[in-house]
């Protein structure tokens, strides 16, 4: 047994001291007499020994044993007992599986390393039984993770925290690479074992990042190429970089030495002439000789090309000026643009029209002369009740990138039009922003007055709204709205690129099945607290001693009155009968 304060121990003897001393004057109460005891005293001469006896009976040591055991289990709960007692549950695993981009490599004997993950997966999951298993997999990428501005925390760190503070005390991970436990070594953290399989892959040559800007007749391209070969395999000498549009024949641009991942190449292209439409540009790892090589990652192969394209033409009701700045500036910054006249725009920007009125489209279509009528309509004030607080998204078109997390609005949204579907929420239940589409219109709602300088504030300084402005504007407008420069798209993050023909083999189930058993030795090894438990008895016992005391009380009280009323003249015992 362990004690964590063994110096209250010492109170012990002092607390059982004054206990006894306590009980013994409570026994022996000073004398005091008064001419009426005197009478008693008498009465009690007269009644004969037993009397005497009953009147003269000291208290029984029950209470008192009762109360020094209370006092006693007291002390020992101060004093912080714990005691190791054997766990004979199984520890519970906590299982992570990497499905991230780098594990769709292709394996040099047949298949995809995503396979040989999961293959070995199941196995870490026979293991345990189902009741003891945590299991998730994990597909996001590094890139991702570090677009959304997590502090660099990859995401199977942050998988093996959540399965932590499930209750998890062992966390495998199965990946494509050997990981680091996220936490900090000490008796409490949890056991860690990182898998990787025994699946080598292809070589691999990728696009990682691209750029491009017009330069005079020619499109100015610019590539950061790279290329690495698993241990064994024959390494990538060059790359080979080719030109695919649509209706014309593919077309070799540059061949450049291979550079590795970590510190990938610079290409510069000229496009003359531009092409006019999209077009991708695809790599391919060349060996010594020239010859093409297996790619064993083809999501990292190939980067697609979009034009530049106009931006949406809006047009303010009752009047541009009548819109909040933070509403025009989100505008122009989602790809919208102001156009003069009614006639010669595509999407309406209305902050007139009360926000439960109905969107009939006009008798003759929308301005521009279309038979189908866009607006974006904006409540020009807010609604009763409660503000809005935090927002909750609920993913369909338009809104699929619109993250809302962290923002509260300090009002409340206004009445919804009819037949409005729902996008975003507030912790009410009711609709900040929502979508309608059918009879000849296409409706976009943002139940919340954009020019109140308190939502002003909470909104400006958020990504939401950029983003929410630029998928309404491309959905209402029937097309996406792009900056005035090509775009690429397709390019993968470049250390998934690189881990796809990293990794090698780290150890087995048997790592999993010795950190199950550290797991469940420390379970048994690990001292059980019974300060709680003996707290709960020792009230017990105070309270059964507390009870026989006031029993033995009322005792003594009616053994002396008997007593005295058979000492009394004129008593006469009662008969049977009588």
């Amino acid at each position: 047994m362990q004690w964590q304060q063994p110096q209250v121990l010492l109170l012990l003897p002092v607390l059982l001291l004054g206990l006894w001393w306590a009980a013994r004057r409570r026994a022996r109460p000073r004398e005091q007499l008064w001419p009426s005891l005197l009478i008693w005293r008498r009465v009690l001469e007269q009644s004969g020994p037993a009397a005497a006896a009953a009147a003269g009976r000291r208290p029984p040591l029950g209470p008192l044993v009762l109360g020094g055991g209370a006092v006693v289990l007291l002390v020992l709960a101060a004093a912080g007992p714990r005691v190791r007692v054997p766990d004979g549950q199984q520890p519970r695993l906590g299982l992570l599986i990497d499905t991230s981009p780098s594990t769709q490599a292709r394996a040099a004997g047949g298949g995809t390393r995503r396979q040989a993950l999961q293959a070995l997966g199941r196995a870490v999951q026979a293991l345990v039984p189902p009741a003891r298993l945590l299991a998730s997999e994990v597909g996001e990428t590094a890139g991702e993770l570090a677009a959304l501005g997590a502090g660099g925390l990859e995401p199977l760190a942050r998988a093996a925290l959540a399965l932590r503070s499930r209750g998890a005390q062992v966390v495998v991970v199965v990946a494509d690479r050997v990981l680091e436990p996220p936490w900090e070594p000490g008796p409490d953290a949890p056991g860690w074992v990182s898998l990787v399989p025994a699946a080598p892959a292809l070589p691999n040559a990728g696009i990682v990042r691209a750029g491009a800007r017009p330069a005079g007749q020619a499109l100015a391209v610019l590539l950061a190429v790279g290329a690495d070969s698993p241990p064994g395999s024959e390494p990538v000498a060059a790359v080979e970089l080719r030109l695919q549009a649509p209706g014309q024949p593919e077309r070799v641009l540059a061949r450049a030495p291979a550079a590795r991942f970590a510190r990938p190449a610079a290409v510069h292209l000229e496009l003359v002439p531009p092409p006019a439409g999209p077009f991708a540009i695809a790599v391919r790892p060349l060996g010594a000789d020239g010859t093409a090589l297996g790619d064993g990652l083809s999501a990292d192969d190939r980067v697609e090309w979009e034009p530049p394209g106009a931006p949406v033409r809006l047009w303010a009701r009752p009047g541009l000026q009548a819109l909040p700045l933070l509403v025009r500036r989100a505008l122009v910054a989602a790809g919208g643009s102001w156009a003069g006249a009614a006639a010669t725009a595509e999407v309406e920007v209305d902050f007139a029209a009360p926000a439960g009125a109905a969107a009939a489209p006009p008798a003759g279509g929308e301005p521009g002369g279309a038979a189908l009528r866009a607006r974006l309509l904006l409540a020009p004030a807010a609604g009763a009740g409660p503000p809005a607080g935090a927002l909750v998204l609920r993913p369909g078109p338009p809104l699929w990138y619109t993250d809302p997390a962290g923002l509260e609005l300090p009002l409340a949204p206004a009445p919804p039009p009819a037949e409005l579907r729902a996008l975003l929420v507030d912790a009410h239940g009711r609709a900040v922003a929502g979508a309608r589409e059918g009879l000849g219109e296409r409706l976009f709602w943002i139940g919340v007055p954009l020019g109140e300088p308190a939502l002003a504030a909470a909104w400006s300084a958020h990504p939401s709204l950029p983003v929410m402005l630029a998928e309404a504007l491309g959905w209402l407008a029937g097309r996406e709205p792009t900056a005035a420069g090509w775009r690429a798209r397709g390019l993968l993050d470049a250390r998934e690129s690189a881990e796809a023909v990293g990794g090698a083999p780290q150890g087995g189930l048997a790592q999993v099945r010795a950190a199950l058993e550290a797991a469940r030795a420390g379970a048994a090894r690990a001292p059980r607290p019974l300060a709680s438990a003996l707290a709960a008895l020792a009230a017990v016992l105070a309270l059964l001693g507390w009870r026989e005391g006031a029993r033995q009380a009322l005792r003594r009280a009616g053994a002396s009155a008997r007593a005295a009323g058979r000492a009394a003249p004129g008593y006469h015992p009662a008969r049977p009968g009588s």
